[in-house]
């Protein structure tokens, strides 16, 4: 004949088992919480990437400019040949059709 648990073991097994239980409303919160995290993280390399590309885009601009616009009466034959081969294609990549000489 088995006698009946006492109060104390009752509630100790009781305990053992709701320590075992995870809330899920607090796990629902992490995940939203770590879910945000990544969506900001990934908009800001997607920015960044873009913003890059953007300086890059600006710096060939400029280095294409100066080319462009290089002073030539100080060259000499074979520096001029390179500059107008550099300019030929600067013209043919931006297709500045009335830049042309």
């Amino acid at each position: 004949m088995d006698r009946p648990i006492g109060t104390k073991a009752t509630k100790r097994i009781a305990k053992e088992k709701s320590s075992n239980v995870v809330d899920l409303t607090i796990m629902e919160g992490v995940l939203n919480t770590k879910t945000k995290a990544l969506e900001d993280m990934t908009c800001a390399k997607h920015e960044r990437n873009r913003l890059r590309d953007k300086e890059i885009r600006l710096k060939n601009k400029e280095f294409d400019m100066q080319i462009l616009y290089k002073d030539i009466a100080s060259m000499s034959d074979a520096q001029l040949q390179i500059h107008q081969k550099l300019c030929n294609k600067i013209i043919e990549k931006k297709n500045f059709s009335n830049y042309a000489s």
